[in-house]
């Protein structure tokens, strides 16, 4: 659910995670009340489902219930509603991404509903973009970046003035509850590398790092010692776990079920072409 700043930084980091990114970037603007911006190094999304990422259920990451169980399901999510609503709860969605594929990156911006915008220079009409090309050519626009995707959420909760000022009284907490969620990150996705960045003041382009961790480190014992130091886990225990077997055994139950059910199917086919 997005119900706060926390919330909405955490479902981007999934996002980027699942694209099998190895730098993150977390900007926040007017301390994340203005506009968060996540940025990636990741796959990017493809020009073709660009116009689909902020529309319900359209990005789900499994195809069949058994994905869940099965190594390509294993992602940060699958539901495909965290876009979605941000987009209802935003004042705008701006996405712009690119592929390995692509020389350029591709602008799109959401509204409300998931909705596509017109671009401010676009003459189109201010209805919806439909699945045509050149309606969808008048609402984006190409943009220089690397490869990966950069979301931005402006003004978050604009739309539910309650909740957002709730933030506005809380915000230090708010502030803390997000560093230890992007700390959180940087210290279990090893290889990963985290920064997260203030952006504010009278200077728009000036950045204050709140939090880095590195894209290089190999282990979990490195990267809490690059960040907590070296007497912190000397501190720690090592621990080992593999849940292979866990979700072999669920594949297994799924491929049962699967194939009791198609066995029944076929035993009442049979029976009803004798009647």
């Amino acid at each position: 659910a997005i119900s706060d700043l926390t919330s909405i930084v955490k479902e981007l980091i999934d996002n980027a995670l699942d694209a099998e990114s190895t730098n993150i970037n977390i900007r926040l603007y007017g301390q994340g009340l203005e506009i968060i911006e996540v940025s990636d190094d990741g796959n990017g999304v493809p020009v073709g489902s660009l116009p689909y990422m902020a529309t319900k259920h359209a990005t789900s990451k499994i195809e069949r219930l058994e994905d869940i169980y099965t190594g390509t399901g294993l992602t940060m999510g699958f539901r495909g509603e965290a876009l979605f609503a941000m987009a209802c709860v935003s004042e705008s969605l701006v996405v712009s991404s690119r592929t390995q594929d692509d020389e350029l990156a591709t602008k799109i911006v959401f509204g409300k509903d998931g909705k596509q915008k017109p671009l401010p220079s676009s003459s189109s009409s201010s209805s919806p973009a439909s699945s045509t090309k050149e309606e969808f050519k008048q609402q984006c626009e190409h943009v220089h970046r690397k490869v990966g995707t950069t979301v931005a959420v402006l003004e978050p909760f604009k739309f539910l003035p309650a909740r957002q000022a709730d933030l506005k009284r809380r915000i230090k907490q708010e502030r803390k509850n997000l560093f230890k969620l992007v700390e959180a990150y940087g210290l279990f996705n090893v290889g990963v590398g985290f920064r997260l960045m203030d952006i504010g003041g009278n200077n728009r382009n000036r950045e204050s790092l709140m939090l880095a961790t590195s894209a290089f480190s190999r282990s979990l014992s490195a990267t809490a010692s690059s960040h907590l130091g070296s007497a912190f886990v000397k501190g720690t225990t090592s621990l080992e776990v593999s849940l292979e077997s866990y979700f072999r055994q669920k594949r297994k139950e799924n491929n049962k079920k699967n194939n009791s059910s198609s066995n029944d199917n076929s035993n009442n086919n049979n029976n009803n072409n004798n009647n």
